[in-house]
């Protein structure tokens, strides 16, 4: 995850067919025609990359000194100190992980290696790429805030590390806005099997070759519906547990949190699969609609809340079953 965050620049990819499969969807007061065309045509691949400075280093003279009082063995201390007003750090932490965050739970699992690229419907590319844009404007500001006032955290904090401080642990002022920085990129999905020609082949070995690549594709798009399912079962089944204790305290982000996300996932539905759908709908409908402080002062309505919830969540572990292992 990151840190701060800072120069990015964001290149838009061009998005061709504006809906997702399925039945037609309305979108800007229009009614948008069901769109059968291949998955490369309706949605892109996203990427994201940042660096921060940390504000902290490793000490080895103090990992020795550890050492030699505790009579442990060398190697069995690593001793980290901090460099700066933790505060501070924090607060470009905070500013780096909204990037990511927003990132994350606007975008589907695609690529399976470690940092790989994202899937992003293009139902939901207008709100991704205003939404990221004002978060990655925030933390340039953010870094900018730092850098300034940066030499003066430095010598801020030095009487607190005393003996430990060590100039060689931070970088020059002078480019200690480059230590920051965060980038989207954007690619275009490779181009799905319903739409592979291949001149080369015949019509028999195309059509094996396209349903060897179809049964790859199925799992990939199989993930990135299962992490809806997922999703939907986390917050639906948090508030379930939440609301059946009525000692329980809770913040509004119980029901809010579950109102976003309800509201996103016909936007992700990139396959359009109608029990999803459907049961996003009924989320908003049964359990974001009553406020907050009602659950909490009201404890018959909690408890009502609680059991919609709970019949609720058993709705979405059956459908999602059969995308990803719910129990």
């Amino acid at each position: 995850m990151a840190g701060a965050g800072n120069p990015a620049h964001i290149r838009k990819a061009k998005i061709t067919g504006g809906t997702r499969k399925g039945a037609p969807r309305k979108k800007e007061g229009r009614i948008m025609e069901m769109d059968r065309s291949g998955l490369e045509q309706r949605a892109v691949l996203v990427s994201y990359s940042a660096r921060t400075w940390t504000g902290e280093a490793p000490d080895k003279k103090a990992g020795r000194a550890i050492s030699e009082k505790h009579g442990n063995a060398t190697g069995t201390t690593r001793t980290t100190k901090t460099l700066v007003d933790p505060a501070e750090l924090k607060r470009n932490s905070k500013a780096g992980n909204a990037v990511y965050m927003f990132y994350r739970e606007n975008t589907l699992p695609w690529e399976d290696r470690r940092g790989g690229a994202r899937l992003l419907p293009g139902a939901n590319y207008d709100r991704f790429t205003a939404g990221i844009r004002g978060l990655i404007q925030a933390a340039e500001e953010r870094a900018e805030e730092f850098s300034a006032i940066y030499p003066r955290l430095v010598e801020d904090y030095r009487p607190q590390l005393n003996g430990l401080y060590d100039p060689a642990n931070y970088p020059d002022p002078e480019r200690i806005r480059e230590e920051f920085s965060i980038s989207i990129s954007y690619a275009p999905l490779p181009v799905s099997p319903e739409s592979l020609t291949l001149k080369f082949l015949g019509r028999a070995d195309l059509e094996e070759l396209r349903g060897r690549i179809g049964a790859q594709w199925k799992t990939q798009e199989d993930k990135a519906t299962g992490d809806l399912y997922q999703r939907l079962a986390e917050k639906v089944g948090h508030m379930a547990t939440t609301l059946a204790d009525p000692e329980k305290v809770f913040r509004d982000s119980l029901v809010t949190n579950l109102i976003e996300l309800a509201d996103l996932i016909p936007s992700l539905n990139f396959t359009a699969d109608p029990d999803l759908d459907e049961l996003a709908k009924a989320t908003r409908a049964k359990l974001a609609a009553i406020d907050p402080e009602t659950l909490r002062t009201d404890l018959k309505i909690r408890g009502q809340i609680a059991g919609e919830a709970g019949a609720l969540l058993a709705q979405i572990t059956g459908a999602g079953s059969r995308f990803i292992d719910l129990s």
